[in-house]
């Protein structure tokens, strides 16, 4: 349940995708504007977690989930109505917004659940693997959409899907927070002031500032440059889709049998050793196996850091889990967009651009692992009362 409320993001993105240019089209609008309808939603969505996490810890995980979802299906039934692509962008503004609330309060609820920080850690590694069907189902679906009952039923079907889950969490979700009667400021204070939480921060939004560009450039990397077609890079694509299912996965069974803070390591190893290989490569010998190669193991081990983060930070933010996990998934996207954003401004050839924005998301990460450590002795890592 709280694995398919993460998934409302990728979901809402990836299925509008292949319908942009007929989009576009039938509303008079500049492509470039129907564009701004993805980056409109990263942006709620990102900047909406820094509101609705602290309010989560206040007022319940339940009422920001029903509100949000609400709203989500809501702007998703407007969508079906436009006329005008500035009135389209202005609704995925709102839903992006609502769809936040299902990603901070889902990541918040399983930190409620969990007695330990290794419990945590396997929650937050089955609510990454659920999350990464959506990129693999969503565009797939989209073009199903499209082809049998047009553009506007993109958005009806995601409509759809939030009333159906907001009649599901009022149903099958309990109320799971501690309600703490904070205030906002004096809350942030207390979580930016805990030993781990910058150096997490930096950790989260280095390994999405380098990886968006990826998924992002990819297409001008392996069709344009490298000359794949299209149906050889959906293949592509593909592999490093399921290279981030099946390391998720193995991050929910290892959460269970090995130190949670053995398995962020590892991911953050991965990720450093994954971004130099693909600079080397990407800079120096661009070819097709290379991209991939380095491209996959990069998503391993971002499958990795990411419940391993959350873990870690929302085990000792305890009370405050609600605005620790919109502080980290604010950082994510927000970051992942500036990512994206500055490598499709950067001239050269595209895979030297994404081999450089590789390298400088896993310098910043492994950066932000030793940040995290340094306040704390190996020992009381796991252990927010040392």
């Amino acid at each position: 349940m709280l694995g398919t409320l993460t998934m409302l993001p990728p979901l809402s993105i990836d299925i509008s995708l292949p319908g942009l240019p007929l989009i576009a089209r039938a509303l008079g609008a500049p492509p470039v504007l129907l564009q701004s309808t993805l980056s409109a939603f990263i942006l709620a969505f990102g900047a909406g977690q820094l509101v609705l996490g602290p309010l989560s810890d206040r007022y319940g995980r339940r009422p920001v989930l029903l509100w949000g979802l609400a709203l989500y299906a809501l702007a998703g039934a407007g969508c079906t109505l436009v006329t005008d692509a500035r009135v389209l962008v202005a609704l995925r503004l709102l839903q992006g917004f609502g769809a936040c609330a299902g990603t901070v309060c889902a990541r918040a609820i399983a930190h409620d659940l969990s007695k330990d920080r290794a419990g945590a850690a396997f929650r937050q590694s089955v609510l990454t693997s659920v999350n990464s069907l959506a990129p693999v189902v969503a565009p797939l679906l989209g073009a199903a959409i499209l082809a049998t009952l047009g553009w506007r039923s993109l958005y009806g079907v995601l409509a759809v899907v939030g009333l159906v889950l907001v009649a599901l969490v009022a149903v099958l979700v309990p109320e799971t927070s501690p309600l703490k009667a904070a205030n906002v400021i004096v809350a942030y204070r207390r979580v930016l002031r805990l030993p781990r939480t910058l150096g997490l921060m930096l950790l989260a939004s280095a390994s999405f500032f380098g990886f968006f560009p990826l998924i992002a450039g990819s297409p001008f990397a392996l069709i344009s440059e490298l000359h794949l077609s299209s149906t050889q890079f959906a293949f592509a694509f593909a592999i490093n889709a399921l290279a981030f299912i099946v390391a998720a996965a193995l991050s929910a069974r290892l959460a269970r049998v090995v130190d949670p803070e053995v398995l962020l390591a590892s991911g953050v190893a991965l990720v450093f050793v994954a971004t130099i290989l693909a600079w080397s490569a990407d800079t120096y010998f661009p070819s097709v196996a290379g991209f991939i190669a380095t491209w996959s193991l990069y998503a391993f081990g971002v499958a990795f850091t990411t419940p391993g983060a959350f873990a870690a930070l929302l085990h000792t933010a305890r009370g405050d889990a609600g605005l620790a996990a919109g502080l980290l998934g604010a950082t994510q996207m927000l970051s992942g967009a500036l990512g994206g954003t500055l490598s499709g401004a950067r001239s050269g050839p595209p895979t030297t651009t994404l081999g450089l924005f590789a390298l400088i998301g896993g310098t910043g990460v492994a950066a932000g692992y030793l940040l995290s450590r340094r306040p704390t002795r190996n020992r009381d890592l796991a252990d927010p009362q040392t």
